[in-house]
């Protein structure tokens, strides 16, 4: 993909996620809404879920001129139908502004409001700004929040960077308060595309299908066409099966003779992983005697907990050669193993003198487990989906000191290395190819 198509893509990404305006007639506007003070709740608002929730939460406490305009604020966001939207959204804003000075307990949340009204008006920028500090408070305090990551993604959309955008949209979920399930894995697909990320493009943009596939096709086949082309067109065949292929990305002058190590490329660290909030908790509960590093990490939700998968290893330098090449110095990823794990959330009640009561909200893990992989070196990990069930499996590849490649499945329901295969790769195009719970050394 061309830089310039890229770009045209995003524009298309950003306007697609961007609230649209309604083209409700002037007549029909007048029967189904009457000019009203904008406190009161048009019927639009009135069906909306969460803002039904808002409110609630907002009844729920004494009547307050603070509440009143919160009231008044929400009210003018959620104003869909109104012919002044964008003055709508500037009421809405300049009531926030005033709310975080006149309510410091909810200033956070009220802030994200105002982030994501400035996003719902196209002012991207103030967006980025307020929402990213939210974020940050947020995380300070360990508290999820899926319409903030999902507002987020948006404006790193924006912002063109593809690659953090997809890793908070999938912090996030379909909801009431974000999007629904078929255009949030619509969305997932086109960021993993621009991301270079094919297989897992190709299984979000089957799971949007499949949800209603004349509904998509509605929605956004002409899209989904232009940005996915062959992707798309298989997927619209009948009783169509998701197939992954899985390259090594080996040069042209490899062949079985010569060593796959000198080729081998250390996967990347991540940079500020999840486990180093919990290292020493996990340190403890398995025994890690050395230091290692974490190359890959990804979580999901099992028995109503956050679950969550690292693979990890240690970094060691080696000095390898081949015939004809010379001598290069190469990190190895060794002694690879996974690490798993459950946070719940525990609510903690203090008593205090002073405060009388302190309510503090704790995670805590468990369930933890090491699991040792079966091969010298970490090479490649992959998301894929291979047993079809609800979870994602992860295959994973790894090098032998004897030159042979070792691939296995992990599946996350069982807690548990489904598939070990080992095989010499003797052409540098050779692939692995995996459809119908199968897969397959394609030299």
């Amino acid at each position: 993909m061309t830089k310039t198509k890229k770009l045209i893509f995003l524009t298309i990404l950003v306007l697609s996620c961007t609230k649209k305006e309604s083209t409700v007639k002037e007549e029909k506007q007048k029967e189904e809404k009457a000019v009203i003070p904008s406190t009161t709740i048009s019927y639009r608002e009135y069906n909306n879920i969460y803002y039904n929730n808002l409110l609630q939460f907002i009844s729920n406490k004494a009547s307050t001129n603070i509440n009143k305009l919160y009231l008044e604020a929400l009210s003018n966001e959620f104003d869909h139908l109104s012919l002044y939207r964008k003055n709508k959204l500037d009421k809405a804003i300049s009531i926030y502004s005033t709310l975080t000075n006149l309510n410091e307990e909810e200033a956070t949340f009220i802030n994200q409001r105002k982030g994501i009204s400035s996003y719902k008006k196209g002012d991207f920028d103030s967006s980025f700004n307020i929402l990213t500090n939210v974020f940050a408070q947020l995380e300070k305090q360990k508290i999820r929040n899926d319409e903030l990551y999902y507002y987020l993604a948006l404006n790193y959309i924006y912002k063109n960077d593809i690659e953090t955008s997809l890793k908070l949209i999938k912090l996030s979920k379909p909801s009431v308060l974000t999007i629904d399930s078929m255009g949030f894995n619509y969305l997932v697909a086109k960021l993993s595309l621009w991301n270079n990320n094919t297989n897992e493009a190709n299984t979000y943009l089957n799971k949007a299908i499949n949800i209603d596939k004349k509904l998509f096709e509605k929605r956004y086949g002409e899209e989904a066409t232009t940005i996915f082309k062959n992707i798309y067109k298989e997927n619209k065949t009948e009783n169509n099966k998701e197939t992954f292929k899985i390259l090594f990305d080996l040069p042209a002058i490899y062949n079985q003779n010569k060593n796959i190590e000198y080729f081998y490329d250390m996967p990347s660290i991540v940079s500020r992983p999840i486990i180093n909030r919990f290292r020493n908790y996990i340190t403890n509960v398995i025994s890690l005697q050395n230091k290692f590093y974490c190359f890959y990490e990804d979580f999901y939700f099992k028995n109503e907990t956050n679950s969550f998968l690292l693979v990890t290893a240690i970094p060691s330098k080696n000095t390898t050669s081949i015939k004809g090449m010379q001598i290069k110095e190469i990190f190895f990823a060794t002694t690879p193993f996974i690490i798993i794990f459950d946070i719940v959330k525990k609510t903690i009640v203090e008593t205090n003198i002073v405060s009388n009561m302190i309510i503090t909200n704790n995670v805590e893990l468990t369930n933890s487990e090491r699991i040792s992989l079966p091969f010298n070196y970490l090479w490649k990990i992959e998301k894929i989906e291979f047993n079809n069930d609800e979870f994602w499996d992860y295959l994973i590849i790894g090098l032998n000191k004897t030159n042979e490649i070792v691939y296995t499945i992990f599946d996350p329901k069982a807690n548990k290395l489904n598939l070990i295969r080992t095989n010499y790769i003797k052409n540098y195009n050779s692939y692995l190819f995996i459809s119908n719970n199968n897969i397959k050394l394609f030299e």
